[in-house]
């Protein structure tokens, strides 16, 4: 049970490294796409 516990930890640690990369990416203007991306990450 641990075990997958690590794998969850992981997988979401993993899409949230996406996302932040996502929104470095996004650029100044784009103030929309970066709300959503936060409230994804949140």
């Amino acid at each position: 049970m641990s075990t997958d516990a690590i794998v969850l930890l992981k997988e979401d640690h993993k899409e949230v490294r996406r996302l932040f990369r996502e929104f470095e990416a996004a650029g100044g203007d784009a103030t929309e796409v970066k709300a959503d991306l936060v409230s994804r990450i949140v």
